[in-house]
């Protein structure tokens, strides 16, 4: 998955544009439904549904995200 860094700004633009993402603390939380998230390592219950999270934790160059959340 090819990724890219963006800074602050950019992180709380992309955050806003996309219903599957969400801030948990400084962490940007990517969310996908899926009915067999209760067996995942990374499964989470959120909206009544449960589904699975990866998370994109700040770092010296900003926040890690795939480039299909970056305007192009």
């Amino acid at each position: 998955m090819n990724q890219v860094y963006v800074d602050y700004d950019a992180a709380h633009n992309i955050v806003d544009s996309h219903r599957n993402l969400f801030w948990d603390g400084w962490t940007i939380v990517e969310w996908k439904a899926t009915p067999d998230g209760f067996f995942k390592k990374n499964g989470v219950f959120r909206n009544n549904r449960w589904g699975v999270a990866r998370r994109y934790e700040p770092g010296n160059n900003g926040w890690k995200v795939p480039v299909k959340y970056v305007g192009g």
